[in-house]
């Protein structure tokens, strides 16, 4: 899994947007309710990425998710988990660009990877990235059906 080359930087320009370095760990996913966020939407919203903006921000880990030639990776800070199709979970400590091995499994770990591995298939399939209106309204007809 070359974890260096998914180093991606993101620019977000506006008129009345604070100039703000963020360095922490962060994924693609996050730049929904980042955006969302410095545009002043505030709402509850069906994704599984982290405002950058928020005044708690220094208190979650970053993370992020990669995906090369069939595998999966889920990085928080240093600690990364690659899920490759027919093979055990691996676990690695992310150190001066590499991955090192590390004998210590994390079962829950694992389990939040394959989580966030799954997430957005299984919502799509099960039709659960809408609001709480449309999933009562669809409840209530299925159950009449």
């Amino acid at each position: 899994m070359p974890i260096k080359r998914f180093h991606i930087p993101a620019l977000i320009l506006g008129k009345d947007i604070e100039c703000k370095k963020v360095s922490r760990v962060a994924s693609q996913i996050d730049m929904l309710p980042t955006l969302m966020s410095l545009i002043g939407v505030q709402a509850e919203i069906p994704a599984i990425g982290i405002d950058q903006t928020g005044e708690d921000i220094d208190t979650i880990p970053g993370r992020a998710i990669m995906q090369f030639s069939g595998n999966q990776a889920y990085m928080e800070d240093d600690k990364v988990v690659i899920l490759s199709p027919g093979q055990i979970p691996m676990h690695y400590k992310y150190h001066n660009q590499g991955l090192l091995p590390l004998d210590a499994i994390d079962k829950s770990f694992e389990k939040k990877a394959l989580v966030h591995s799954i997430w957005s298939t299984m919502a799509y399939e099960n039709r659960l990235y809408r609001n709480d209106y449309n999933l009562t309204k669809d409840a209530k007809l299925l159950a009449d059906e």
